[in-house]
This record gives structure tokens, sequence and C-alpha cells, in this order.
């Protein structure tokens, strides 16, 4: 492709200019001329029949939305269709008169300046709302680029002085800046967005279940003083008061029977 005396740049504005010129040729100048004219006509048709129009459309809608919409399309559409019918009237008969070749040979030359135009205009646009030092490279080696730039310094010449101050000129680049930050900014989010999900660090995985442990006994009371040491048996027979108690109630039954 960079082997090429052309570039893709100089395929766009090629394709733009020969297909407006063809485009013109089949149509012819005259009808060219007059196509613009009707839509300029029927802008200003809309403007100067706005004021009157819009009482009407009110009254027939009840919507001031609505009426505003009315009042600017009716007038426009209805001087549109009007110039038209006008346009293809005169340029019909233009073609089929003794003129119709030198029509098609200007509706040609018209449409080379309308598609250089057109690509002037979008190189205009381009250059004041990009905030760069420079034209991309794919710009500057465009063979195209220096009639790009005459139309562009011809168009810039035809604007109003209100749009060529340098305040505007400004306005304009601040407003394309951040269009163009916005827009690079987007993209240098875009492989981050599209890659791969951060990893998931993985809960950790429950302690096992133990089996529970029974609490230990409570402590065994303290023994009196005195008691014997425990041996680790249970006690059995009578305790020594039992015995001695035991032994007086013998005693006592003894004597009783005495008497």
């Amino acid at each position: 492709m960079s082997d090429l005396p052309f570039n893709i740049v100089d395929g766009v504005v090629i394709a733009l200019v020969v297909l407006s010129a063809l485009f013109a040729f089949f149509r012819g100048f005259t009808r060219e001329v007059l196509s613009i004219a009707a839509w300029v006509g029927a802008a200003f048709a809309a403007l100067y029949l706005y004021k009157q129009v819009e009482p009407f459309a009110l009254q027939a809608t009840g919507n001031e939305t609505i009426a505003k919409a009315i009042a600017v399309g009716a007038p426009f559409l209805v001087a549109l269709l009007v110039f038209s019918i006008i346009t293809h009237v005169i340029a019909s008969r233009v073609q089929k008169s003794a003129v119709g070749p030198l029509d098609r040979t200007l509706g040609f030359v018209f449409g080379v300046a309308r598609g250089i135009a057109v690509v002037a205009v979008a190189y205009l646009v381009v250059t004041n709302l990009v905030r760069e030092p420079e034209d991309p490279a794919w710009m500057r080696e465009a063979k195209t680029l220096p009639i790009v730039r005459a139309g562009a310094e011809i168009v810039f010449d035809l604007l109003p002085t209100e749009l060529r101050s340098p305040e505007t000129l400004t306005r304009l680049q601040t407003q394309g800046g951040g269009l163009v930050e916005g827009a690079r900014a987007l993209e240098s989010l875009a492989p981050a967005l599209g890659g791969s999900s951060p990893a998931v660090t993985p809960a950790p995985a429950p302690a096992p279940a133990t089996t529970p442990v029974a609490p230990p006994p409570p402590p065994a009371p303290p023994k009196p003083q005195g008691s014997a040491p425990s041996t680790g048996k249970p006690e059995t027979g009578y305790s020594t008061e039992q015995v001695n108690d035991f032994n007086r109630l013998i005693n006592s039954v003894g004597t009783t029977n005495q008497n």
C-alpha cells in the first residue's frame, strides 16, 4: 500500500469529487444551480413566514411546541415543493434544447467545484476543531492536500467576519479539543474494559469440624479434717459415730431387760 502514488486521503477526495461531477453532469448545470436556489429560497420563506403562520398553528393545535414546528416546517416544505417544480420544468426544457450539451458540460465543472468545496469545508472543520501542532502524517503525505488547502482558504475568506474572529476559532478549538481528549480517554480505557477480568481471591476454606470436648467435672468438695484418706474406692459400712451410737443403744436395751 505504501508503494502506491496516493494514500487513502487521496482516494476519498478523488471519489467525492468524481461522484459530485458525474451527478452534476447527468442533472445539468441549470438543474444543479436551481436546486440550490430552491433550498435557499425555501429557507428564506420559512424565516419570513414564521411569525405569520405561528398564530394559526397555535390556534389549531393548542400546543406551543407543535405550533412552532409547524410554523417553520410548513412554509419551508411548501416553498421547496413549488421551487422544485419550477426547477424541474426549466431544467427539462434546457436539456432538450440546443444548449443541452453545454448545460451538461457546465454541470460537470460545477460538480468538480462542489466536490472540492465539500472537502475543503471538511478540512476546515477538522483543522479548527482538533488542536494539533501539525497535520497528521497520513494527511501531510496526501498529494491532493495543496488543492484542499487552497479550497479551504477560499471558503474561509467567504465566511462572515464573526465566524472568522479569533474568539470564535478559540471557542471551537476548545470544544473540539475536549471532544478529542474524551475520545482518547475512552480509547485508553478500551483495553482495560475489554481485557481479562481481575483475579478474585478465593475465600478461605472453613476450618474442619472438631468433636466437642466435654468440660472437666467440677472438683470434689473438701473432706473434713481427721477423715481417712481416700483410696479411690467407694466407702462401705458404717462410720465410727454410727457404730458408737449402735453400741449405746444395745447397752441401754440390755440394762432395761435386767431390771
